[in-house]
């Protein structure tokens, strides 16, 4: 600082001589002051001398960065311009932060996944975070779908589910409006799935490599030379048709259900054989062709629980049940007319039918919540049914599904209702090209709040058909229809989304399966003008018809 004073003095002491025309006179003139400025951005220093006549000049020098510094609050940036004559000047601005939106990275297979037989790692997508990133490198995240800070389907879908940029599998935590949040970390997906899909290219039907033994029968093909095969004959396996588009989309991304257990509760007896449950049984297995399955009969208050080929599950651990399959119902016969369809007599009458199955119901529903369900009492292992997702046919009576009696007292129970889904019967599958719609003969979703709001649709068709020639125990399997076979498609893409999403309760699980529903394969539906349902009628259609694709993917499209 003493040199800069010294110099302003010897300035102000100077003389300027001006020179004129031959005279060899002249004038002089001294420096009067001197001021010192700085650009906006504080780059640049300006020296403005002002002299005795009058006049000015004035000098500017560049300064170069000598340090910046932040101050705690991340904003207040203060930058130290160095100039050439030794000074310095702080240049203090305020810089706020940079909003970041999330961005995925997608899924990467291994080169070789489409074999079917791939040990390589799938390396499962990436969502960055939503936070603002401030100039001196700190970083405030808001969501970045962990628990405590889960991104918000708003966030990862800002204008909506199919928009450029969505992000509809993030491969984390996500809260839905007025659903709570779901856990959506992805499982391990089966290297087995792209093998299962290519026995079904260019929907073909696919035949078994052999009959096979599904608990006290045996499903065989081949013809009338195969009618009565034992089990694991080569020359007789069962031909089954292509599942749907988007079961086959599943398994190539390795989702077949794979390490979920199924429990088809159905007609199965400990020694006879009846079509209906092998039926149930094929459907659910045609969808999740990964997951492991066992059977439990509702015709006795303690039944045998089966594995799948007729085994007594017995001397084995505690295992848990992923989705229990219900393709039954209480019957309601004696309360229609035959005109030539049925007809009930009157609700009053439905409704004391439902009254006088309410003891049948508890003693069903004792073993739907038991933590520890063992069958026979000297069995050492159990089921554990506490957090299954509970698949319910909706019945074939033509009637709401509140009226028939175990769909109601199964929607009663708390600890029941939460997990249920009960399922209608649609013509056939819906696309958005070739809809569908509700089967005549299916029970619909009716006004009851309740049953409404657990209600999807779906298929009513058999796997079999007389074309096929298959046979179980000998006797031929023939095309059929009913709620008995939309249900267990919907234990299939249960199976499905619980294998992806590991995390997922019972209750999540029917949850996103009800919320990711649609209309638009419907043929009531009338486009997105005619409101959320497409102008389809809720007390017909429930929720709409069961999506795979849409629940694996569910962000967004949760209602």
């Amino acid at each position: 600082m003493t040199r800069i004073f010294t110099l302003i003095a010897v300035l102000a002491a100077v003389t300027l001589s001006a020179c004129s025309g031959g005279g060899g006179g002249g004038t002089s003139k001294s420096v009067t002051s001197q001021t010192v400025s700085f650009s906006s951005n504080g780059v640049t220093k300006t020296t403005t001398t002002s002299y005795s006549d009058g006049s000015s000049s004035s000098a500017s020098l560049t300064g170069s960065i000598d340090s910046v510094q932040w101050a705690n609050d991340h904003i207040t940036k203060t930058t130290i311009y160095r100039f050439t004559d030794g000074t310095t000047n702080p240049f203090v601005e305020t810089i706020g932060p940079t909003l970041t939106a999330p961005m995925l990275t997608g899924v990467n297979y291994p080169s070789h996944w489409s074999s079917g037989t791939s040990t390589g790692t799938v390396t499962k997508p990436v969502t960055s975070p939503k936070q603002d990133v401030f100039g001196d490198g700190y970083k405030y995240i808001y969501e970045d779908g962990t628990v405590t800070k889960p991104f918000q389907q708003s966030t990862l879908t800002p204008i909506g589910a199919i928009a450029s940029g969505a992000i509809n599998d993030p491969n984390a935590y996500v809260t839905a409006p007025t659903k709570g949040t779901y856990d959506l970390r992805w499982g391990e997906p089966d290297p087995a799935g792209p093998a299962y899909a290519a026995n079904f290219i260019g929907d073909k039907n696919y035949t078994l490599s052999a009959s096979k033994k599904i608990f006290n029968g045996v499903l065989s093909g081949g013809g009338v030379a195969c009618m009565v095969a034992t089990a694991n004959d080569v020359n007789c396996g069962a031909t089954l048709p292509a599942p749907s588009p988007e079961v086959i989309d599943a398994w190539n991304q390795g989702w077949t259900g794979s390490g979920k257990n199924i429990l088809i509760w159905d007609d199965i007896s400990d020694t006879a054989a009846s079509e209906h449950p092998v039926t149930v049984e094929t459907i659910a297995q045609r969808y999740a062709w990964g997951s492991t399955f066992y059977g439990m009969s509702y015709q006795t208050t303690i039944p045998n629980v089966l594995t799948l080929d007729g085994g007594i599950y017995n001397d084995i651990p505690n295992i848990s049940i992923n989705i229990v399959n219900m393709s039954y119902g209480a019957d309601l016969s004696g309360f229609f007319i035959k005109n030539p369809t049925y007809t009930p007599f009157s609700q009053t009458g439905l409704l004391a039918a439902r009254n006088s199955y309410q003891l049948s119901y508890s003693n069903r529903a004792t073993l739907l919540t038991n933590t520890n369900y063992k069958g026979l009492s000297n069995l050492a292992g159990g089921f554990d049914l506490s957090d299954a997702v509970l698949v319910k046919a909706a019945g074939n009576d033509n009637i709401d599904a509140e009226y028939e009696p175990l769909n109601y007292w199964i929607s009663q129970n708390s600890n029941d209702v939460m997990r249920l889904l009960i399922v209608g019967a649609l013509n056939d599958i819906g696309q958005v090209g070739a809809r569908a719609y509700i089967a005549s003969y299916s029970n619909k979703a009716g006004t009851d709040p309740t049953i409404q709001s657990r209600f999807l649709v779906e298929s009513g068709k058999s796997v079999f058909s007389f074309a096929l020639s298959d046979y179980y125990n000998g006797q031929q399997l023939l095309s059929g229809d009913g709620t008995s076979y939309a249900a267990p498609r919907v234990a299939g893409y249960a199976a499905i989304v619980r294998q992806k999403f590991p995390n997922l309760t019972g209750a999540n699980t029917a949850d996103i399966l009800l919320t990711t529903a649609r209309y638009d394969t419907l043929t009531c539906y009338q486009g997105s003008s005619a409101g959320p349902t497409g102008g389809c009628d809720k007390a017909i259609y429930g929720q709409g018809e069961a999506s795979l694709s849409r629940a694996l993917a569910p962000v967004g499209y949760l209602r």
